[in-house]
């Protein structure tokens, strides 16, 4: 490897070492993605097992004590309002405000990708740059448009499972909830996926899908495709690497 190629390799472990709080931060989304999915399975089974009472108190005291241990104002508020919903339970013994909280969740999601807009970066930038650093800056403005999806997403799922809450049986709650929002989330994933691929025709990895629609839609009948080449060309080179 050249002396240029080290150098551009070493400002790349750099770039890995700086994304500890982009990490951080795709963790915790991460996180509170996995309860909003997991939390419509265990709630009615943990209302019955120890009673909404007791399940609703468990969650007031961990969210207050959260609320407390937050960082920012708008994670603090967030969590401030689980407490009060669990809280209205524990006090009613009426498992519908514990319902809320699901909607609350997918709310704060919203929240936090729709507020991303505001910085110079979006958070689904800002999670691209975190997994590969040496993206190159024009996906922003895609990325961007990407992030107002999903903030859109969340608030339609957070408005449909609020409603359901105060005005469906717990069952139909529970289907969509756990897997009919997932469900559809997931075939959104796939689609983005799929577009995103077809439009900047970006093809680092080199396994068998991207060998596969490389041939289907190749990089250079599009402009945005050859500029994606052309910057994994130059990145591959500096680092190196074998073509």
């Amino acid at each position: 490897m050249s002396a240029d190629s080290e150098l551009h390799a070493d400002v790349l472990r750099r770039q890995y070492a700086a994304n500890v709080d982009n990490r951080l931060q795709a963790a915790g989304l991460g996180a509170l993605a996995l309860a909003a999915a997991v939390y419509p399975l265990v709630l009615e089974w943990l209302a019955h097992l120890m009673g909404p009472r007791v399940v609703a108190a468990v969650l007031a005291l961990a969210c207050c004590a959260a609320a407390m241990a937050a960082t920012t104002t708008a994670s603090r508020l967030t969590r401030a309002t689980t407490a009060a919903l669990a809280a209205g339970a524990a006090i009613t013994a009426s498992v519908t405000p514990l319902l809320l909280v699901a909607a609350g969740v997918h709310a704060t999601l919203a929240y936090l990708f729709l507020i991303s807009l505001r910085e110079q970066r979006s958070l689904i930038e800002r999670v691209a740059k975190t997994i590969q650093p040496a993206a190159p800056d024009f996906i922003g403005p895609y990325c961007r448009g990407v992030t107002a999806l999903w903030g859109t997403v969340f608030i339609i799922n957070a408005t449909v499972l609020a409603a359901l809450a105060l005005l469906a049986p717990i069952e139909v709650w529970r289907a969509v909830a756990g897997a009919g929002v997932w469900a559809w989330m997931g075939v959104l994933t796939v689609a983005e996926f799929l577009v995103r691929k077809t439009y900047f025709r970006n093809y680092w990895y080199r396994g068998p899908f991207e060998r596969v629609w490389s041939r289907l839609f190749p990089a250079e009948a599009t402009a945005m495709g050859r500029r994606s080449q052309a910057h994994i060309r130059e990145v591959r080179e500096k680092l190196g690497l074998d073509d």
